[in-house]
């Protein structure tokens, strides 16, 4: 935005990273301060993501549309200059899979929902497809009027910013814009740190992180991980300080998001496969007088579905699906966006990554192996009494 408003301005990495440390300041307050009001901010920022959605989506499609359905849907374009046009669909699937990245964010918070077996699924899917409607309608609108010498030209380091302000001839039409998808995404940041933090509590109390007493405390009064929400906003704080240095280090680093969730998935959706293909996932029916929302394994010797699955075949076929579908997002998401690859374009997530899973490896032999046995699982007190554990 201020590319835009100032021409002049020549954006710096100092620049970024003061404004990431303010970001992260705000987060931090709003996950620690004003917790107590966060389900009011959340509900605050859902009425402004929808009313966004329209105050972005009318002046696009109603000012300037310069393109039409056929070149939208048949227009092929290979901008990194691969040997063949399937190539650079894949590897341009890394900008889609993307926009996938936090929606488990509701599983890290599970402990703290009431029915979480059925209610934090549920939000999951509602998630995807309430937002897969609105985000899909409104690429639709934005290719409309996208240009892509415009975008290509840009002196942007986002290039939508530019295709906006040119979408509707005016850069304080465009900064408007801009400024609503900005203040979601600030947002968006504050789920991140109560997700990341929450995470790394759970990990914590199952005794496989470094320094895992201190970090699974939970404050007292305001039964929050303190602890945790503190390391992982000096974590990120520590990591702007790359930014200053190189912004495509920084860039490399952020990288690691997409590579890292996507293989954690794959390896759930790997092993689910498994004890699917094994039969070792029982089904079993509660009895009469057990609690409400608690599930009941019937046989010991198996794992129990939750209120909430797939009927077969149907699961099976979702699950090998989704394993296909991680294994090619992992895969090209190490390759770099252009043939043209110098020092600064070169994609160094696969280093990262690399570099994050020795480490893992490395601490759990030397380690955690001798502190970490598998998740704590919390008992009932109830279903503990009836002895039917």
């Amino acid at each position: 935005m201020a590319v835009e408003n100032f021409p002049d301005y020549t954006p710096t990495g100092w620049h970024g990273t003061l404004v990431f440390w303010a970001v992260l300041l705000l987060c931090l307050a709003v996950n620690t301060v004003l917790s107590g009001l966060l389900p009011a901010i959340e509900v605050m920022v859902l009425v402004l993501h929808i009313l966004g959605y329209f105050a972005i989506l009318v002046p696009l499609v109603y000012i300037n549309p310069q393109n039409n359905g056929n070149a939208i849907f048949t227009t092929w374009v290979n901008g990194g200059n691969w040997n063949t046009q399937a190539l650079a669909f894949f590897i341009g699937l890394n900008g889609n899979a993307g926009s996938f990245i936090g929606t488990d964010g509701a599983v890290h918070m599970s402990e703290e929902v009431k029915s979480a077996s059925v209610n934090v699924p549920r939000s999951m899917v509602w998630s995807v497809m309430i937002n897969g409607i609105l985000a899909f309608t409104l690429i639709i609108a934005f290719l409309l009027c996208a240009d892509l010498n415009t975008a290509t030209s840009s002196s942007s380091p986002y290039p939508f910013v530019a295709v906006l302000t040119e979408a509707v001839n005016s850069v304080g039409g465009g900064t408007a814009m801009v400024s609503i998808v900005t203040i979601l995404l600030i947002f968006a940041g504050v789920g991140v740190v109560a997700s990341a933090s929450r995470m790394m509590w759970a990990f914590s109390r199952d005794r496989g992180m470094p320094g895992w007493r201190t970090l699974s405390k939970v404050h007292s009064r305001t039964t929050i991980p303190l602890t945790s929400v503190f390391t992982v906003s000096m974590a990120a704080a520590l990591l702007g300080l790359i930014n200053i240095g190189s912004t495509t280090a920084f860039g490399d680093v952020l990288s690691l998001i997409l590579e890292a969730l996507y293989v954690s998935y794959l390896i759930v959706c790997v092993l689910l496969l498994y004890r699917r293909m094994k039969g070792q996932i029982g089904i079993g029916s509660p009895p009469e007088d057990d609690v409400a929302g608690m599930d009941y394994v019937s046989d010991p010797s198996l794992m129990q579905w939750g209120p909430w699955r797939v009927p077969e075949p149907w699961g099976t076929i979702n699950n090998a699906f989704a394993c296909v579908y991680l294994i090619i997002i992992a895969f090209f998401s190490f390759w770099p966006t252009t043939t043209t690859i110098t020092a600064a374009s070169m994609n160094y997530s696969v280093l990262v990554t690399g570099a994050v899973a020795v480490f893992s490896i490395l601490y759990y032999l030397l380690h955690a192996r001798k502190t970490y046995t598998g998740p704590v699982v919390e008992i009932d007190p109830m279903v503990a009494t009836r002895g039917e554990i």
